[in-house]
C-alpha cells in the first residue's frame, strides 16, 4: 500500500485616558464614513480572468492554465492563492476603496512546468502593498460580479466572482468526514438505471486529530460530492462540508456536499 498524507482576530487592549471632549455635532456626525461592507470578497472564488499592464497589453505571464486560471478566496483577514504551482496566502486590510496586502507567504514545491513556477513569482510582486480596487455586483442572476484590481505598477487585473458553497447554500456548512471505498457497487436509483455508487462510510476524530469510534460498514452513496472524482482501486478519506437543503428536489439528497480537503489516499493493490 502507498499512502499520501495532505497534511483574527488581533487582540488588542487600549487603557483610555479620561476625556472632556465634547460630543460631536449633527454635522460632524454626517461626515463620519460609514464602515465598508467588504462581505463580498469573502462571498465569491474570485476568478482572474483578464489582466493589462499600462499600456493595455495582455499580461500572458499570469495565463499558464487556461482551464486552471488564478483564484484568490478571502477569509475575514487573510487572502488565499490557488492554481499556482505553491499555495499562497497573505494578510489583508480593507480602507476605503484600497486593499493592503503583506508579502505572500508560500508553500516550498517545485513544479516540472516552468512555466507554473514562474506563475508564483508573477503573482507574488504584483499582490502586495496598496492595491486599489472597484467592485461592480451582477445586473442579473445570470451576470458574474467582478472585481478590478488596479496595482502600483498600474497594471489592471479583472475577476470574476463565483459563488462559494457558503453563498450557495445559505450556511456555513458542517465539517464531516467520510472514508470512500476504492471500489463502486451497483445501486438502485428511481430515475438513473445502472447505477455505480462509491461506497462511503463516517469517519471521527477527536480534538487532538485521533480516529475515534466505530465506523461502521461501507454504504453506497448516490449523491455527488462537489469537487471529487472517484479513482478505481483509491480508497481516501475526505474533509467534507455537508450543507443541509431546504427544499431539496424530489428523489434526491437532502443536502449538498463539497469536497474541502482530501486528508488521506491509498493506493489498494489486488
Amino acid at each position: 500500500m502507498k499512502y499520501r498524507i495532505l497534511a483574527t482576530a488581533l487582540f488588542v487592549t487600549l487603557a483610555a485616558a479620561a476625556c472632556t471632549c465634547a460630543a460631536p455635532t449633527a454635522t460632524e456626525k454626517q461626515n463620519v464614513s460609514p464602515a465598508l461592507d467588504t462581505g463580498f470578497l469573502l462571498a465569491y472564488h474570485w476568478v482572474l480572468t483578464d489582466a493589462k499592464n499600462v499600456n493595455g497589453e495582455k499580461i500572458d505571464g499570469l495565463f499558464v492554465r487556461e482551464d486552471h486560471p488564478v483564484q484568490l478566496d478571502f477569509t475575514e483577514t487573510q487572502m488565499m492563492v490557488s492554481n499556482t504551482c505553491n499555495t499562497m496566502s497573505g494578510a489583508y486590510t480593507v480602507e476605503e476603496n484600497k486593499i493592503t496586502l503583506t508579502p505572500l507567504r508560500s508553500t516550498l514545491k517545485r513544479c516540472v512546468d516552468e512555466n507554473l513556477n514562474q506563475l508564483d513569482q508573477e503573482v507574488g510582486r504584483r499582490l502586495t502593498g496598496e492595491i486599489s480596487f472597484a467592485f461592480t455586483p451582477a445586473k442579473t442572476p445570470e451576470n458574474l460580479p467582478v472585481l478590478r484590481l488596479t496595482l502600483s505598477s498600474n497594471d489592471t487585473l479583472f475577476f470574476f466572482g463565483h459563488p462559494t458553497p457558503e453563498t450557495r447554500y445559505g450556511s456555513k456548512g458542517e465539517i464531516i468526514f467520510l472514508e470512500v471505498a476504492d471500489k463502486t457497487r451497483p445501486c438502485a436509483h428511481p430515475l438513473i438505471p445502472a447505477l455505480e455508487c462509491i461506497q462511503v462510510r463516517r469517519v471521527y476524530y477527536d480534538e487532538n486529530g485521533i480516529k475515534t469510534g466505530d465506523s461502521g460498514e461501507f454504504e453506497s452513496f448516490s449523491t455527488s460530492i462537489e469537487g471529487y472524482t472517484h479513482t478505481p482501486g483509491v480508497r481516501n478519506i475526505l474533509r467534507v462540508k455537508r450543507y443541509p437543503l431546504s427544499h431539496p428536489p424530489a428523489d434526491a439528497a437532502d443536502a449538498a456536499y463539497v469536497l474541502d480537503m482530501v486528508v488521506k489516499s491509498e493506493t489498494v493493490t489486488p
